[in-house]
């Protein structure tokens, strides 16, 4: 029965091989969960054989797995922007872990409370920790403030605990960047916290409301920032409520992040100077639509922080007959050959 247990872990480390691993892991597979996923497998066959050295050498490879996966966990829970992957295969390590170290032969009374550990312990690795990196409050929905008819004097002011990296208007008053992935709403006629959200160990990279101030779109790159892929939480402006959340090209400021009020464009790059444009649904999180330019067209710049197309082409992905903003036309962010 141990067996078969570890044999159930290495299958769970197997599969954990092609789980989301989040910004800190966006490849799939990655080398240092396959490599524990392989050397569970391994301990799991060796786990079959009737010597003793068979049997010690299991042991020793699970145990090595065990401390690896732990430590690949830990490394993406402090980036930030953890993904499931190492949380499942930690799971899987330590269930294989006991499983090869329980003396044979294993009763059936000590297998299947192993094999509900490792059922439960899935579930809650997949469920529960990559809401572990993130510390929030939200707050009640208001509707927006009327606007200001008048420019008075400062009514309040308030000091961010850590350094600010960037402020931008957005729901019922200012969102602030601070240091250490953490996001600040301040209400705007008193400056009361409204909400918060943070990924401890994460670094915003960008902070961009949509053109109705509705949404707040958070780009966290992991700790070390060594990926290409970075994290992207929709935001509720007015809540702090997480809407959506999705990983992103590497993002090095605002500027690739232009979003409409309800979706948001991206440029994928083809190669040979070509590209195509496609456009994220903000709250659905599908692709509404992709345009690609005709052939002879090149736009390397096509997603400045202001757009070059009306915004009916925004809403749609369909052509428009004119371009609109004769600062990025005339620095040749537009162009055919």
């Amino acid at each position: 029965m141990g067996a078969v247990v570890a044999a159930l872990a290495a299958g769970c480390a197997v599969a954990a091989v092609f789980l989301s691993g989040g910004a800190a892991r966006p490849d799939r597979p990655d080398l240092e969960v396959a490599l524990v996923a392989a050397a569970l497998v391994l301990a799991a066959l060796l786990t079959f054989g009737k010597s003793k050295g068979a049997k010690i050498s299991a042991v020793v490879l699970a145990a090595g797995a065990t401390g690896w996966a732990i430590y690949c966990l830990s490394a993406d829970l402090g980036s930030g922007t953890p993904g499931v992957s190492t949380a499942v295969l930690a799971v899987a390590a330590i269930v294989s872990l006991v499983a090869t170290g329980l003396p044979r032969p294993v009763r059936w009374w000590l297998a299947v409370p192993l094999v509900v550990v490792l059922a439960a312990g899935t579930v809650t690795a997949v469920t529960v920790v990559p809401t572990l990196a993130v510390r929030s409050t939200t707050a009640v929905a208001i509707a927006a403030p009327a606007l200001a008819d008048r420019v008075v004097p400062s009514p309040w002011t308030w000091t961010s605990p850590t350094k600010v990296l960037d402020v931008v208007a957005a729901g019922a008053g200012v969102a602030v960047a601070g240091t250490g992935g953490e996001v600040t709403s301040l209400d705007g006629p008193t400056g009361a916290v409204r909400w918060t959200y943070a990924r401890p160990g994460a670094h915003v990279r960008a902070l961009v409301p949509t053109p109705d101030r509705l949404l707040l779109l958070a780009v966290h790159a992991p700790g070390d920032g060594g990926t290409d892929r970075h994290h992207l939480a929709v935001l509720d402006a007015f809540t702090g409520e997480p809407v959506r959340e999705t990983l992103i090209e590497d993002v090095h400021g605002a500027d690739p992040v232009a979003p409409t009020s309800t979706v948001l464009p991206s440029l994928a790059n083809l190669g040979d100077d070509n590209f195509r444009v496609d456009a994220l649904d903000l709250r659905g999180g599908n692709q509404r639509w992709s345009w690609q330019a005709p052939e002879g067209c090149v736009s390397p710049f096509a997603l400045a922080a202001t757009w070059c197309w009306r915004r009916c082409c925004a809403r749609t992905g369909s052509a428009c007959s004119a371009w609109t903003n004769a600062p990025a036309r005339r620095a040749g962010s537009i162009g055919c050959r």
